[in-house]
């Protein structure tokens, strides 16, 4: 059970047993005809979910040829819940009215007396009784409708939230790809000066040798870091994660500020590290490659 709510068959047994306890009430025995009419207004109930206008149809003897009112306003008020048509509603309502008005005798029936003023309030009753279920009905769809729409509004909205999570996620991991795309570069910068250095103040062949190979490695190194670049660390096969991982990223040690030796750049300099770390490895760079080569682009000026 959901919400609290009766499920449908305990809610159909239900009405069936009332239905029984109206016609048992207002119904003799002497009278197989209006009892049984009631009868089968009873057992139509069962199948009021399925096809809500037949069932109504059937409950109509009992409201015209007995006092047992409650089938017919049963069914009435389903049909409300399950239909839209205005004016299929508002022939229900005539009609059982009708019938409620209609005293069935054989050959001959019975019509209320409109001149009458008694006769009037008798209408009026009958035809607020009859409007009563489909107000209800009418209400109980306007609820499940409107409960419906609610929970595609949260739907959308979840997924929502869901999508700027990832793009904020994907914008996070981009920040800390080009980032450390600008360590590395400066780590391995420092490393082709000192292999360079090195190269020139060893005497022996094989450390010269070894410099030179690291020399040629930092260099190619820092070439495909220039070609590649540090944007591409997020693709479109990467997996984006969800909110929980934002805060991560977020809370995630920044390494920009890091220089050679695990020292901390002073807090002081009004330069971003990030442009400090650029330049510095585009620099050495430059200086390392090969007269007539492109050098690289030298970044903008980081604002203060």
């Amino acid at each position: 059970m959901r919400g609290g709510r009766v499920p449908a068959p305990v809610l159909d047994v239900l009405l069936i047993a009332v239905s029984l306890l109206d016609v048992l009430v207002h119904e003799e025995s002497g009278e197989p005809l209006r009892r049984g009419a009631a009868l089968l207004a009873t057992a139509a109930l069962a199948l009021r979910r399925h096809a809500p206008l037949p069932v109504f149809v059937l409950t109509l003897p009992a409201a015209l040829v007995s006092d047992a009112l409650f089938a017919p306003l049963a069914a009435l008020y389903t049909l409300a819940s399950l239909n839209r048509h205005r004016v299929l509603l508002a022939a229900g309502v005539l009609v059982l009215a009708a019938c409620d008005l209609t005293h069935w005798t054989w050959p001959a029936p019975e019509f209320a007396d409109l001149t009458d003023s008694s006769d009037l309030v008798t209408v009026t009753y009958s035809l607020a009784t009859a409007t009563a279920p489909v107000f209800l009905g009418q209400l109980v769809q306007a609820r499940r409708e409107l409960s419906l729409r609610l929970t595609e509004i949260s739907r959308a909205r979840e997924h929502e939230r869901e999508l700027l999570a990832q793009s904020v996620l994907a914008a996070e991991r981009a920040q800390l790809a080009r980032e450390m795309h600008d360590v590395v570069s400066h780590q391995v910068s420092l490393i082709a000066v000192r292999a360079g250095a090195l190269q020139v103040a060893t005497r022996d062949d094989a450390a010269r040798e070894a410099a030179t190979t690291i020399r040629q490695l930092s260099v190619q190194t820092l070439e495909e870091l220039r070609r590649g670049g540090g944007g591409q660390a997020v693709g479109d096969g990467d997996q984006v994660g969800g909110v929980g991982q934002v805060g991560e990223l977020r809370r995630r040690p920044r390494p920009v500020g890091e220089v050679a030796g695990g020292q901390h750049q002073h807090p002081g300099r009004q330069q971003h590290p990030v442009a400090v770390e650029r330049g510095q490895g585009v620099e050495i760079f430059d200086g390392l490659r090969p007269a007539g080569a492109h050098p690289l682009p030298q970044p903008p000026p980081a604002s203060p």
